[in-house]
């Protein structure tokens, strides 16, 4: 009974991660969800100034830009690092004062580079650490 409730909780553990790295980084400067590859902030900026932010740092980072959409919420745009790694950046607006975005680096994710492209937006937005959250 006792391993029954042992693997019970390992794999409840195991499938909310994400989640759980949001809860542990509650208290933490520069807040975030990293759920399937793709790492979540959200900012206290309208759509359009995310939108640009986002888009101006993939062109400061020098990554070749691929396809993109937007309309008036919705946005989002696939591009390339120098190595040919793929980048998808969904941009969507929460409520008329914050937006959402998610960055996902290769196929199965990039912790590391993500984080460093949020940071890099935050900057654009002149946004404090710690004033995005997840």
């Amino acid at each position: 009974m006792k391993n029954m409730i042992f693997c019970l909780l390992l794999g409840v553990l195991v499938l909310s991660s994400g989640c759980l790295a949001a809860f542990v980084g509650l208290g933490a400067v520069g807040v975030y969800s990293y759920s399937q590859g793709e790492l979540h902030r959200t900012y206290p900026g309208d759509f359009p100034k995310t939108w640009e932010a986002t888009m101006k740092t993939l062109e400061q980072l020098e990554f070749e830009i691929g396809n993109r959409q937007k309309d008036n919420i919705n946005g989002y745009v696939n591009a390339k690092m120098a190595d040919g790694t793929p980048i998808y950046a969904k941009v969507k607006m929460v409520s008329s004062d914050t937006t959402s975005v998610g960055i996902r680096v290769g196929t199965f994710g990039d912790r590391a580079i993500s984080e460093h492209i949020h940071d890099k937006i935050r900057d654009k937005l002149r946004i404090p650490e710690g004033e995005s959250k997840p």
